[in-house]
């Protein structure tokens, strides 16, 4: 069942970010050929309109053709910027929805406010409120979970904590303690649950929100820096197995991951990268400075070798994805 559902969750985050072209299109009346989900053979078509609408065979992204590229070429560039942008757009706001939904489900969430400690975290008072891990700033008790799983058990833990509006430095923090994992440090510390109310969702949402892609800005430095590997690199093979683990957590941890996804593509297709939304957009900044457009010929040329790129990439993951399932 987690399979059909997979494909669902990763149609309907494709959906929306076609829908953000679709939308902007026709805001600025660019008529719109086509507006398909998937590539490949088509399984499904609709529409006697304008529009032909399409479900196709690979849920591994989607299009919008215009009717006439060369008229679009002629509509003004700024609205044409607003369109490629819309895409991407649309997936960070349905995420940021997504986040602002778990909130209310929950009605709930974990302050920085130290509620309770044990008796080896003497450093730390009832009421005090976390602000830094190691010099890091926090954002929310995500963050602070996040930067503390960072941390190897052998090195010291320092916070930076509030308390009676004066800010306090405290040192080497917590313990070492035996798990069925091995070694770990144990802070010694439980936040403080409070109570969410509608103008506190709206706030904890955008600190979520910054979470995320702190999150992901984190993984792509990772993998540039050689602290991160292929293997922690995930296709759509990969995703059935996280969806499936997802599912056993609960509605809300779905949802989060439907907003991970969301703004892991959103800025995913923001990178100026040809093939994606961002190496179209630079297209558009390239017509806007030197007054021309790039010629059609270089653009299919610079747009089949990021296609190849991607499919590649996609190609490898996936049998990374099926070798660590099998192994």
């Amino acid at each position: 069942m987690f399979i059909v559902n997979t494909i669902i969750l990763f149609e309907v985050i494709i959906l929306t970010h076609e829908l953000g072209h679709f939308l902007a299109a026709k805001f600025f009346k660019v008529h719109v050929r086509e507006f398909a989900i998937g590539f490949g053979p088509t399984i499904l078509k609709w529409g006697k309109g304008l529009t032909k609408y399409s479900l196709r065979l690979f849920p591994i992204g989607g299009y919008v053709a215009f009717k006439d590229e060369e008229k679009f070429s002629k509509v003004p560039i700024l609205n044409r910027m607003i369109i490629i942008l819309a895409g991407p757009l649309v997936n960070i706001f349905s995420a940021m929805f997504a986040i602002f939904a778990i909130l209310l489900i929950q009605g709930k969430y974990s302050s920085l406010e130290v509620e309770s400690v044990k008796s080896y975290c003497t450093q730390i008072k009832p009421n005090d409120e976390i602000i830094k891990v190691n010099n890091h700033k926090l954002l929310g008790a995500n963050d602070f979970l996040f930067e503390l799983s960072k941390i190897p058990p052998n090195e010291k833990v320092n916070l930076t904590v509030l308390r009676n509006k004066e800010k306090i430095e405290v040192e080497d923090v917590g313990q070492e303690v035996k798990t069925q994992e091995g070694l770990k440090k144990s802070i010694g510390l439980n936040l403080r649950v409070k109570k969410l109310n509608f103008l506190t969702a709206i706030t904890k949402t955008f600190e979520n929100f910054l979470f995320v892609l702190k999150l992901i800005f984190s993984s792509i430095f990772n993998m540039f820096t050689g602290k991160a590997s292929l293997k922690d690199v995930s296709g759509p093979v990969g995703l059935f197995k996280t969806v499936g683990e997802a599912e056993k957590k609960g509605v809300c941890a779905v949802i989060f991951l439907f907003a991970l996804l969301c703004v892991n593509i959103g800025m995913f297709n923001l990178l100026p990268f040809f093939a994606l939304d961002g190496g179209q957009f630079l297209f558009l900044v390239y017509e806007l400075i030197f007054k021309r457009p790039i010629s059609k010929k270089m653009q299919n040329i610079f747009n089949a070798i990021g296609f190849t790129v991607l499919i590649l990439m996609l190609v490898i993951v996936t049998f990374k994805d099926i070798f660590l399932i099998l192994k």
